[in-house]
């Protein structure tokens, strides 16, 4: 490695003086990958938009306790007090898991319609939310409340996946007409 050393210290004036062919450099760059400026772009929107779509889950999940938790303070508190929580907490899930996605479709391949079934899956998020102030307070502490309480969010999270097949459906004709 001593002697390579040397003899380029001894050379130099040979290594700076060599020209590279004409075009080399062209030639270099179209070698090299194509920059990915676009997609990194996409990947910070995707990363984003999944950053907001949880926070807004976890922001409907703590208005949703709050309202929860102060109707029950009110009340005495039932035996079936955790499987109400439990049943809340998992169509809480989700919907929010189907909100983000219509969201993420929405904001990668924006739709006819996109905006207006996006409001209204939010308008079914508002909805549930007067339920849990409104109704839930007043359902009888029994197996009859969770299920009457099951069926509204049944019906609610069927709601929002007819909206996100929807979404998909139309998302799919346009990419397809294109």
């Amino acid at each position: 490695m001593d002697q390579l050393k040397k003899f380029i210290n001894k050379n130099r004036e040979a290594f700076e003086e060599e020209k590279l062919p004409a075009g080399h450099f062209e030639r270099f760059e179209k070698k090299l990958p194509e920059k990915s400026a676009g997609k990194n772009l996409r990947i910070v929107l995707y990363t984003l938009i999944v950053a907001a779509s949880v926070a807004l889950l976890f922001f409907f999940n703590f208005q949703y306790q709050q309202s929860f938790d102060r109707n029950h303070s009110e009340q005495a508190v039932c035996e079936q007090y955790n499987q109400f929580q439990d049943v809340k907490m998992y169509y809480h899930i989700q919907m929010g898991e189907i909100l983000t996605e219509m969201e993420k479709l929405n904001e990668s391949s924006p739709i006819p319609g996109g905006k207006k079934l996006l409001e209204e899956s939010k308008e079914v998020i508002t909805a549930n939310m007067r339920f849990e102030e409104e109704i839930l307070p007043s359902l009888p502490c029994s197996n009859e409340g969770l299920f009457a309480m099951s069926q509204h969010y049944r019906n609610s999270l069927e709601s929002l996946n007819i909206m996100l097949k929807q979404m998909k459906y139309v998302s799919e004709k346009e990419y397809n007409q294109q």
